[in-house]
């Protein structure tokens, strides 16, 4: 795990988050480089996340040096060089006007919240445990998540 502080944009919010993604890109092509020139990118899963998000509005209405609050819906990325998961870059999930998590489907496709799954922490998670082969009778059984099956990598 790294953690990489500086987001929580309660002023500045424009500025500050383009400063800290050009910062997390440029830290994400560093390990891609340097997985590359050890031999094992082909093992290598990356995951970004955050434990929240930022509301779609600045604090101060037409203020672009205003902040924005936490939200509760928030988005990951995946990299995942050596999953053998389908290659290229989608969107998987999204909200409804009013910027609330809506569920998926098992096909992946939007659906109100009550009528799927909405994507949590968690869920990823336990995707990710299953990209690395850790099912059931591994180590994986003494810290059991409890999440809906929905398979979002392949």
């Amino acid at each position: 795990n790294l953690i990489a502080p500086g987001w929580d944009t309660h002023s500045k919010n424009d500025l500050t988050q383009r400063r800290r993604f050009a910062a997390l890109f440029k830290a994400l092509v560093y390990l891609q480089d340097e997985a590359e020139d050890l031999g094992i990118a082909d093992q290598l899963n990356i995951f970004v996340g955050s434990d929240f998000g930022r509301t779609p509005h600045y604090a101060e209405p037409n203020d672009p040096d205003a902040g924005k609050h936490h939200h509760p819906v928030t988005s990951w990325m995946s990299m995942l060089w050596g999953s053998n998961a389908e290659q290229g870059v989608r969107q998987i999930g999204q909200t409804d006007d009013g910027v609330v998590a809506m569920g998926l489907n098992p096909a992946l496709q939007a659906v109100p919240a009550d009528q799927g799954v909405v994507v949590t922490p968690m869920l990823l998670h336990r995707e990710l445990r299953r990209l690395a082969g850790l099912g059931a009778g591994t180590i994986a059984d003494r810290f059991a998540i409890d999440a809906p099956d929905l398979r979002l990598y392949g």
